[in-house]
Parts: C-alpha cells; sequence; structure tokens
C-alpha cells in the first residue's frame, strides 16, 4: 500500500435512488501534496529514530575474581620458579561469549554478556594469583616474563558453561586440565597432570549469577590442585633434603673438627 493509498478516503453516504437504482453516492477526498510529503517525512525520521538491531544494546563485559588463599609462613619448594601460561580453550568454548547449555545437545551463546578477555587468559591469570600466595613455588611469573622459570604450568579448559538443562537447578560448570612441567629436566618432563571439574549450584540464570558461581568453581579447583601438587612434590622436595643432608655430610668429613 503506498502513501496515496493511505491517504485517500472514500466516504459513502445515503443518498436518493439514481438511473440505476442505488439508493447511495460515494464522495472521493484526496490529501493535498503538502500534507502527503508532511506526513512521510514525519515516518522517515521515526524510522530514523528506532534502531532495532542488537548493536544499540550495551554490552556487559565481566571479568573472573577468586579469593585468594591465606599466605603461607614459608616457601616449599625454595629456588623454583613457575610460569603459568595461558590456557588453551577446547573449540566449543573458544570465544569470549557466555555459553548456556539448555539440552544434551542444543547450546546458546549471548550477545549480550561476555568475559572481558579469553576465558583461558582470565582463568591463568586468576591461578597464577593463587598461586603466588599459596607458596608452593618461590616465584610466579606470567607467560610473558623473560625470567627463566624452572617449572611451567599449562592448562586446558574442557568445560565452562552455564548448566541450564533443568530451568529450576541452574548450575555453573567449570572443568579445567592442569598440566606440570620441570623444564629442568631433559628433555623437560610432566611432573604432574590432572583434570578437574566443579559443579555450582545457582540461585537463578542471571549473568552476574553466573559469574560468581565460575569464581567459586575455580576456587574449588585450585584448593584441589593445591593440595595435589603438595602430594606430589612432596618426593622431590625430600630428594632435595637428602641431597642436602649428603652434601653436608661430605663436607663434614672432608673438614673433622679438631
Amino acid at each position: 500500500m503506498n502513501m496515496m493509498n493511505i491517504l485517500k478516503m472514500t466516504v459513502v453516504s445515503p443518498g436518493r435512488k439514481g438511473r440505476h437504482g442505488s439508493p447511495w453516492r460515494t464522495t472521493e477526498w484526496r490529501a493535498p501534496t503538502a500534507t502527503i510529503m508532511t506526513v512521510g517525512l514525519v515516518l522517515i525520521g521515526l524510522a530514523g529514530c528506532i534502531n532495532l538491531t542488537r548493536d544499540s544494546l550495551p554490552r556487559q563485559l565481566y571479568a573472573l575474581n577468586v579469593e585468594t588463599a591465606p599466605a603461607p609462613a614459608r616457601v616449599t619448594m625454595p629456588g623454583a620458579v613457575l610460569k603459568v601460561r595461558a590456557f588453551q580453550e577446547m573449540p566449543r568454548y573458544h570465544g569470549r561469549e557466555f555459553i548456556y547449555r539448555l539440552s544434551d545437545v542444543r547450546y546458546q551463546t549471548d550477545y549480550y554478556n561476555l568475559f572481558l578477555a579469553s576465558p583461558g587468559a582470565l582463568l591463568a591469570e586468576e591461578t597464577g594469583k593463587w598461586l603466588t600466595r599459596c607458596g608452593s613455588f618461590e616465584r610466579v611469573i606470567a607467560a610473558s616474563s623473560r625470567i627463566r622459570a624452572t617449572h611451567l604450568l599449562e592448562g586446558t579448559v574442557v568445560l565452562m558453561e552455564g548448566d541450564f538443562r533443568n530451568p529450576g537447578a541452574p548450575k555453573a560448570a567449570l572443568g579445567i586440565s592442569l598440566t606440570l612441567i620441570d623444564q629442568k629436566a631433559d628433555p623437560p618432563a610432566i611432573v604432574f597432570q590432572k583434570p578437574y571439574a566443579q559443579f555450582v549450584a545457582l540461585s537463578n540464570t542471571a549473568p552476574a549469577t553466573l559469574v560468581e558461581g565460575w569464581n567459586k568453581a575455580l576456587q574449588n579447583v585450585l584448593t584441589d590442585f593445591e593440595r595435589d601438587l603438595a602430594a606430589a612434590m612432596q618426593p622431590v622436595r625430600s630428594d632435595l633434603k637428602n641431597t642436602t643432608q649428603s652434601s653436608t655430610n661430605a663436607v663434614s668429613e672432608m673438614n673433622p673438627n679438631p
């Protein structure tokens, strides 16, 4: 329907019967050209003011923030320097937009709510902060540091989604596979490797609530990793202690007291 049709009106009113016996008469009214132009400009202006594209709404950016462990009384591995690489992501979790799992096979990404940086980079950053405080290593450095590290931590994000398959019981799901590499060995050797997964119940499906759930899940993962790492590195510390004691005994034998 064009503008002329919109602004054209046909009035039907009763009248005397004419030659053809019709008791009705019609009168056609057309709007003046100036009125048509005015209405057209108004409609064009309204169309320009209304933008229904998704880019017209603001996008919300989120970062992870894990409550770190308390500072230890002493460093458990003196001289050990750990470099934390940015974690890799499995293909389905590669990207900054939040991912919601709606069924066993159906997923949805959230254009309006996303991470400030890649999930792998944010998880590695929080992991480095945690390990700095837990005291397993003398120093923890970022992947960009030029300092030579004795150990390297790599991670792969295998699960990071809002699990909304059960609408009445939403969960924040997080899974990370962590690998610790001894770079002093020739060739470098894996000294610890283990996957971790956590599911945290949520009170609702709001994006901010989901982020808090991921923070709690990561805190649980790092608590378990710290405990497992301490147990795995115990033989290494024992060997270092025995080596140090043997060296001390050898020096004592070479320099007996008078």
